[in-house]
């Protein structure tokens, strides 16, 4: 390799450009490391200044020092930060070069990488962000004319020269040039390569498509239907991190960005991309952990994984069947109007009552009603009448002083009490307040969980609310099953989603700062889901991401972006469609279209392999022995993630104890850390996960036989990069028949 890239052209170009670029890195990360050095002895001085002060009893001027620590705590971990980004930089400064011509400027050769190299002292730029706004031109266009949109305007002009690198511990390994998408070259070189235990960044094959996703700012609400291995996930955090540097409007940091993941184990999966894109880790939750910290609930939750456990399983379909339709009219427009009018209802029966104190009456039922429906209409139930109780316990306090002379003066000539009076009345004015604050409580603090509870329990009260509504022909089994279930201490999780709501418009929003929102797996959520998030992130942008062609749980039909749309309601808008498919080999991809009925066709990308192997087993002995010696030739082609998947979490456990003595290999669950080496795990984990070698396990007649089962097998077979392997014991399910 060292001779031939010497004879590439441009090669002592190249390597004195390199050498160059790492000294004013070293430079750079000198200057840094002494910044360091600096910030710690000014952060220490600070730390003792402020133990001193407190020490002393000082605490205002403390005060002061513990908000001068934060303040150099904050910019000593920036700094450290940049020296991070500029030792991975040392490693691999840019993976590519654009020689572009402005019109009316010379030729400017633009090295891009992850992060920026530029000598202060002489002004020049080494390395261009892969996020500024030049470097888009390296992603969008080939040779010829190509354009920009810098700050001041739309820059014009022609791209002379594409060229790329490999660039490994600061050696220059290869690079070449092409006038064609040269890009596909090295997407096709990396998706050779083994997958990771955890995603990883993409900034040197990006495409056109992609990048436009990543860098739109326009719109408060981006949709992207991706097919299966498209990218959407990465894209969608390359996004983040391209506002983050860019600012919307103002700076966008950590603290103000939320991803909605599937599951805990998706979120671990996703959450080292922002690191290594040089940028805070952000917060990733589940959708049930969202609801835990707003609605009080002592019980058991339904989560999403459990629905799936229990759709995926050998329950009679008619449950399946009965539980589907339970979650979707919890989660139905029909239910939110239901809530429309109850919440109406609770607002016009909340028990005020006069309020006395020191023989006087503080405030009447009358007025207290008054100021409930004078006040703003935007202003949440629970909130005003937090402010109804702020009112009387102001009123309170004013009386306070004239009730406790009242007290001294009635305790002082009791013989009894003649040396402790004042305690007495002390006690007795504590026991007053008590008591004035239980009767406050009982109509200023409300329970959703209870007053969803007498909903569903209440048929002549749930009737009045769905007075002009149709309701489902089973509405009163589906709320039988839920209060039964809530009875046992289980919220279903079609009744979480209609909780939450109730919640959320009972009490508005807690999440202010919220800026953006990034909703993964989108068509396994309800357009519920979708108004929730709107009410909880009313200053928040939104990128949705979703297949439907893996929808699970429901149905998810060619209206499903127009219904989140319409339940975000913010005021611009896109949906953009990824139809190409990078994960699978073309062997792969072809051969899992055969699962596939959809509006969006999958446009495989050109990457070839093994052809997927569908294998039947005489019973489950046999079976194990097949799985263990697809895994070993699995191993020794190079693979070294392999995913058992399994229909269902209690399928995979079996499974395990099956193969235990064939092969090491572990149970993948939710509090899973690591998707390495050989794994065994249900399908409704393995969605958005990606494997070198995916096996499946039971593809039979029992297992995979409806539309549902179909689509499972769509999800299950677009997860490997490399190797497919299909077992079965007993009948083929019908759907890999023409393929036998």
């Amino acid at each position: 390799m060292g001779e031939s890239i010497r004879e590439l052209p441009d090669y002592q170009e190249e390597a004195s450009y390199l050498a160059q670029t790492k000294k004013v890195l070293k430079q750079i990360l000198a200057q840094e490391k002494g910044s360091v050095s600096n910030q710690d002895e000014s952060l220490l001085e600070a730390k003792r200044e402020w133990w001193e002060n407190s020490r002393m009893g000082k605490f205002m001027d403390a005060n002061q020092y513990l908000e001068s620590i934060q303040m150099k705590a904050s910019t000593q971990y920036a700094t450290l930060q940049r020296v991070q980004n500029y030792e991975e930089a040392l490693k691999s400064p840019y993976f590519a070069r654009v020689d572009f011509k402005e019109s009316g400027y010379p030729l400017e050769k633009i090295y891009i990488g992850l992060h920026s190299v530029s000598d202060e002292e002489n002004y020049q730029t080494y390395v261009y962000d892969w996020r500024a706004p030049i470097s888009s031109i390296f992603y969008r266009y080939e040779l010829g004319p190509a354009q920009y949109q810098a700050p001041a305007g739309v820059i014009q002009g022609e791209i002379s020269k594409k060229r790329q690198y490999e660039i490994k511990s600061g050696q220059l390994c290869y690079y070449f040039d092409s006038s064609i998408n040269i890009q596909d070259e090295i997407l096709r070189s990396v998706l050779s390569q083994n997958a990771s235990p955890q995603m990883k960044t993409i900034v040197e094959t990006i495409q056109r498509q992609q990048d436009e996703i990543i860098r739109d700012t326009e719109h408060e609400l981006l949709m992207v239907q991706g097919v299966a291995g498209s990218g959407k996930t990465s894209v969608a955090l390359h996004r983040i991190a391209y506002l983050m540097y860019q600012g919307l409007s103002q700076s966008l940091s950590a603290q103000n960005v939320l991803i909605l993941s599937p599951n805990t184990l998706f979120g671990r999966y996703i959450a080292n991309v922002l690191p290594e894109l040089g940028e805070e880790a952000i917060m990733s939750v589940t959708f049930e952990e969202i609801f835990r910290r707003n609605v009080h609930w002592d019980g058991r939750l339904e989560n999403k994984n459990d629905v799936l456990e229990s759709l995926t399983s050998a329950l009679p379909e008619e449950e399946k069947q009965a539980k589907r339709e339970r979650n979707a009219f919890f989660a139905s427009p029909a239910f939110s109007r239901i809530l429309d009018n109850y919440l109406a209802y609770i607002k016009a029966n909340i028990p005020f009552a006069d309020l006395y104190y020191n023989n006087k009456v503080l405030i009447t039922r009358q007025q207290m009603t008054d100021f409930l429906y004078s006040s703003n209409r935007s202003v949440p139930l629970e909130k005003a009448l937090e402010l109804i109780s702020s009112r009387i316990w102001a009123a309170v306090h004013e009386e306070r002083k004239a009730r406790m002379e009242k007290l001294v003066a009635f305790y002082r000539p009791t013989n009894e009490h003649r040396y402790d009076y004042r305690t007495f009345a002390r006690y007795t004015s504590i026991r007053e307040s008590a008591r004035l604050k239980q009767q406050v409580d009982a109509f200023t603090i409300l329970d959703p969980s209870a007053l969803f509870r007498r909903l569903l329990s209440d048929r002549k009260l749930f009737r009045r609310m769905a007075r002009e509504l149709t309701l489902p022909e089973d509405w009163e089994n589906h709320l039988s099953a839920a209060v039964t279930a809530m009875d046992e201490g289980l919220l279903e999780y079609g009744a979480s989603i209609a909780l939450m709501d109730l919640k959320i418009r009972l009490s508005g929003s807690n999440y202010p700062d919220i800026r953006q929102v990034v909703v993964d797996e989108a068509q396994d959520y309800y357009p519920l889901h979708f108004r929730i998030l709107a009410s909880l992130f009313p200053n928040a942008r939104f990128t949705v991401l979703g297949d439907i062609n893996q929808t699970i749980e429901k149905e998810a039909g060619p209206d499903f972006y127009d219904q989140v749309s319409a339940a975000l309601d913010k005021k611009s808008a896109a949906l953009i469609t990824l139809n190409k498919g990078f994960r699978c080999s073309y062997e792969i991809s072809r051969f899992s279209e055969h699962f596939l009925e959809t509006r969006y066709p999958v446009e495989a990308f050109d990457r070839h392999g093994k052809e997927p192997q569908i294998t039947k087993a005489a019973n489950q002995k046999e079976l194990s022995r097949e799985i263990a010696a697809a895994i070993h030739s699995c191993e020794e082609d190079g693979c070294q993630s392999i995913a058992i998947i399994c229909k269902t979490m209690e399928r995979a456990k079996k499974l395990r104890q099956q193969m235990k003595d064939l092969v090491d290999c572990k149970v993948i669950t939710d509090h899973s850390s690591s998707i390495s080496g050989v794994t065994i795990l249900p399908l409704y984990l393995a969605k958005g996960l990606e494997f070198d070698a995916a096996i499946l396990d039971e593809v039979n007649e029992e297992n995979y036989h409806s539309p549902l089962d179909k689509k499972l097998l769509y999800v299950c077979s677009t997860r490997p990069l490399h190797r497919l392997e299909v077992f079965y014991t007993g009948k083929p399910s019908p759907f890999l028949k023409e393929m036998l």
